[in-house]
């Protein structure tokens, strides 16, 4: 008896440890997003030789796609019970992922993957790579409020839900300047 309890703590202490692990990567994958978008955004506008420069808004599209959405689909692949948990949604269920947490990660899966494949095929198509920055910047937005209803409405003040109303509104914000000369 007392060793199948001791087993059972070893186990528990390998389930906590794992679970931090992914708590420490969820962490540093929303960090990796953050200075990848920031670092995006400044090449995008050192790119911009003049306000219509192609190159300024293909590089944030470029940075949309992977920083932003490519991020978000490694991390509903790879870490979507720790995400869901570092979020304040412990309610994942322990033997599958939320469909609809499963839906949304395709969907950057599916941005991740048009916005780098137009870049990568169709490197002249600007008004195509404007269409892109303003979707996902309108993605983003209602996001956004979901986060701040999140914490508002319903209480759950983790780091996500206050902090990406916020990020959101920077990106989104900083991508103005890059998207107005074109209307």
């Amino acid at each position: 008896m007392a060793l199948l309890a001791l087993a059972k703590s070893f186990k528990t202490a390998g389930m906590e440890e794992s679970v931090n692990v992914k708590s420490r990567l969820v962490k540093f994958v929303e960090l990796v997003r953050i200075l990848g978008v920031a670092l995006g955004f400044y090449l995008s506008y050192a790119a911009r030789d003049v306000p219509t420069s192609p190159a300024s808004i293909r590089l944030l599209a470029l940075t949309i796609a992977i920083a932003m959405c490519g991020t978000l689909s490694l991390e509903g692949i790879f870490l979507a019970k720790a995400a869901a948990r570092e979020k304040g949604y412990d309610q994942v269920n322990d033997l599958m992922v939320d469909p609809y947490q499963l839906q949304n990660t395709m969907w950057f899966v599916a941005a991740s993957v048009t916005g780098i494949a137009w870049t990568a095929w169709f490197p002249d198509a600007t008004e195509a790579f404007l269409l892109y920055v303003v979707l996902i910047c309108c993605f983003f937005v209602l996001s956004a409020m979901n986060h701040a209803w999140q914490a508002i409405g319903h209480g759950n003040k983790t780091w996500q839900n206050l902090s990406r109303p916020f990020l959101s509104l920077a990106m989104v914000v900083g991508s103005v300047p890059l998207v107005i000369p074109y209307l």
